[in-house]
Parts: structure tokens; C-alpha cells; sequence
């Protein structure tokens, strides 16, 4: 059975969606409720531990949206018969106009509600919330954070220590008009080698499987790594027409849940000599093997999607795509809203007897985080639309336009 791009794209959706949940989940209960977060290598591993675990891996749920981005930027771009640099073009405005606003919006915050915050943030008690520091959104702290979104943040980024060691400029994270840009700078690197390996088609299969494997060796344990993978799926001629059982689908599916839930040490070790004696290359940071044992994991999961019908046809009947068609948007401005308006209706409410933020605060924090995200989604479409503007140009060829239209959206 062939699946069309159409209805390619809303399991995507879902997987975004599925993606999201987990994010949020993981930064609202890090920020409101410290210190319940499962850690099932040293709990019981009861039903209730592990359906919380999974719902909120916020690290596997940033995996996995790389892989969708991956997946996703290849099915849209491959055939299209673009240039390289029109397509490089067109997906850095696409990522730069949410980025820029983002970035704004963390810097509005942060001008209104700077001293509130403040209290609220010792109020709430998080290890996630007092890590950050409320920059004033003045010139020099919006440069830094446009850079920090390019190359990196010291501590996550080769690129970035390499710019401190050697000058003045420093990139922390917890100085960010907006945290959440920690990865951005691997959704531009990765989309930027996802892009030269669709240019380069035309090298054979072999050169173009040592070159990813290169590449991905490097950036494995990363979320760019899962871009990579992402990547591999969609130009493997079996998701073109899928059809593994649900009982061979089962398969990777369990590992990768075991994979992200329990994380392997081993996993890394064989990669962790290579990118330490590597410091000079992008993004090349030896791997946390917690972190490596998850993004493998979540590939796992996506690869059970990508090559199964039925978890294609299951997943968009749930609910999920809806999310997803959002999920850029609520990324990016959560950590914001929750910075500028949860922290304050924290100090304002006082902490609850279960020893984190009322019920209540986090509800209206939650919605004011879906509320930003909705009128986010405006820009997040302008970016949508400037991008394959430019993908396109001035053509007038029906067929490519058409092409363009129909594919996923990246």
C-alpha cells in the first residue's frame, strides 16, 4: 500500500505532537513540581513510574522531533530538482523568522516582569527555573542570543567554546532571553548536511552511506544526529511502500522504549574516544551515554512508524496531529510564558502543600503558553510561506509548485 505525501504528513503531525507532549510535560513539571520526575534506573519501575517516565522524556521528545525533521526536510526537498543554495536559503529563513521572534518575545518578557519573576522563581523552588538568568532585553543581550541560536551555547557547542577561548564573546545558556534556542543552532547545522546530502543524489550509494555514517558517528548522541537518521529513513526505498507486520513494527518499538526509559552506558562508548579527540569539528562533543541510549531509542520508535502501515493510520486518529501542526510554535515560546507568567502567578499563589506551584498556576501558565503558541503559529507561517517562496522563485513550472505544496511540512 502506498502512502501518499498527504497522508505521510499527519503521522508526522502525530509524532510532533507526541514529541511536544513530552516536552512540556517535562519543563512543567521541572519548573512547578522539582524532584518528581521518575528515575526508573533506581525506582521500581511500577506501570504508574513508567507511563510518567515516557510521557515526560523530554530529551527523547527533541529526538525525535530532529528525526521527523530529518525525514520530513528530505521528502520535501529531494525532488523537487532545486538548487542547493535556493533550498539553504529557503530553510534558514524558515528556521531565522521563528528563531528572531522567539527571541523577542523572551526579551518582551523579560523587560515587563523582571523582578516578580525573580521571587517567583525562588518561590517555585525549581533547579530549572533558578538556573536561568533574567537578562534585560538590552542590544547586546539580543546579539548574543542571535548568535547563540547559530553556533551554539557554551558548554553544547564546540563552536561556541572555541569563539570564548579565543575571544571575549561567551555564550551561556542560563543568560538566554530564551532557552529553548539551545537547539537551534543543530536544527541549522543539521539541516544544512541534510540539505548537501539531497544535493548530492547523484554520488553513489556507497560514497553516500560512508558520508552519512561519517557524519552520523560524529553527531550520534545528539539531536543532529537524529536529523541524520531522519534523513537515511526517507531515502530508503522501503518507507516508500511500508510493510512490516505489526509484530516486526513491535520490535523496535519496544527497544526503543527500553532505550529511551533505561538508558544503555554502553551505547557510547565506542563513539565517546572519537569525538574527544575531535574538539575542532562542529558540534562534536563526546556524548552523555544517557542521552546517546535516547536519541538512539527514539530513531528506533520513528523507524517502527515510518516502516508499518497501521501505526501510520492509528496515530493521526488520536488526537496528536493537531498538536503537531503547533508544535513548533508551543515549543519556542513555552519556556518564556513560563519564565515571565508562571513565575509570577508563583510568587502571587504561594507554594501549595504538595510542596510545588497550585494546580491552578499551572493550569492558566498552560494556557497562556497555548494562547502565545496560537498567535505564534502567524509567524510560524509567514516563515512557512517566505521559505517556499523561495524554494520555488519565479517559476512556472505547475508540477514543481505542486510538488512543493504537497510535500511535508519540514
Amino acid at each position: 500500500m502506498s502512502i501518499s505525501p498527504r497522508w505521510r504528513m499527519h503521522h508526522l503531525d502525530a509524532l510532533r505532537g507526541l514529541a511536544v507532549i513530552q516536552i512540556l510535560s517535562s519543563t512543567f513539571l521541572a519548573a512547578f513540581y522539582p524532584n518528581t520526575l521518575p528515575d526508573l534506573t533506581r525506582a521500581d519501575g511500577s506501570f504508574p513510574a513508567i507511563v510518567l517516565a515516557a510521557v515526560t522524556d523530554g530529551y527523547a521528545g527533541i529526538c525525535l522531533f530532529f528525526v521527523a525533521s530529518g525525514y520530513a526536510l528530505t521528502f520535501a526537498y529531494a525532488d523537487l530538482g532545486v538548487p542547493v543554495l535556493r533550498l539553504l536559503a529557503a530553510r534558514l529563513v524558515r528556521l531565522a523568522v521563528p528563531a528572531l521572534a522567539a527571541i523577542g518575545l523572551g526579551g518582551l518578557l523579560a523587560t515587563l516582569v523582571p523582578l516578580l519573576a525573580r521571587d517567583g522563581l525562588r518561590v517555585t523552588g525549581s533547579a530549572l527555573l533558578n538556573g536561568v538568568l533574567l537578562t534585560p532585553a538590552a542590544v547586546s543581550a539580543v546579539i548574543a542570543d542571535v548568535a547563540g541560536a547559530i553556533v551554539g551555547y557554551n558548554g553544547s557547542s564546540a563552536v561556541a567554546d572555541l569563539i570564548s577561548a579565543h575571544s571575549r564573546f561567551v555564550f551561556p545558556i542560563r543568560a538566554s532571553l530564551n532557552p529553548a534556542l539551545w537547539c537551534c543552532c543543530q536544527q541549522v547545522a543539521g539541516s544544512i548536511v541534510v540539505i548537501f546530502l539531497i544535493g548530492a543524489r547523484d554520488i553513489s550509494r556507497v560514497a553516500w552511506l560512508c558520508l552519512l555514517g561519517a557524519v552520523a558517528l560524529i553527531t550520534l548522541g545528539t539531536p543532529l544526529g537524529g536529523m541524520l537518521i531522519g534523513h537515511a529513513l526517507a531515502r530508503s526505498p522501503l518507507v516508500r511502500s511500508p510493510r512490516l507486520p505489526m509484530g516486526y513494527a513491535l520490535i523496535p518499538m519496544w527497544f526503543g522504549f527500553r532505550l529511551c526509559l533505561y538508558p544503555q552506558p554502553e551505547i557510547a562508548d565506542t563513539i565517546a574516544g572519537v569525538t574527544t579527540h575531535l574538539p575542532f569539528l562542529p558540534f562534536a562533543i563526546a556524548p552523555n551515554p544517557a542521552l546517546a541510549s535516547k536519541a538512539i531509542g527514539a530513531a528506533l520508535l520513528f523507524s517502527a512508524v515510518a516502516l508499518a502501515p497501521w501505526p501510520q493510520q492509528v496515530l493521526p486518529r488520536l488526537g496528536l496531529a493537531v498538536l503537531g501542526r503547533a508544535s513548533l510554535s508551543l515549543y519556542l515560546v513555552h519556556v518564556p510564558v513560563i519564565i515571565g507568567v508562571g513565575a509570577v502567578l508563583s510568587k502571587w499563589s504561594g507554594r501549595s502543600a504538595l510542596g510545588g506551584s497550585p494546580l491552578g498556576t499551572v493550569g492558566l501558565t498552560l494556557l497562556a503558553t497555548c494562547l502565545t503558541a496560537a498567535a505564534f503559529s502567524i509567524i510560524d507561517r509567514f516563515a512557512l510561506a517566505a521559505g517556499r517562496w523561495i524554494m520555488l522563485g519565479e517559476t512556472d513550472d505547475p508540477p514543481l509548485a505542486q510538488t512543493a505544496m504537497r510535500a511535508p511540512v519540514p
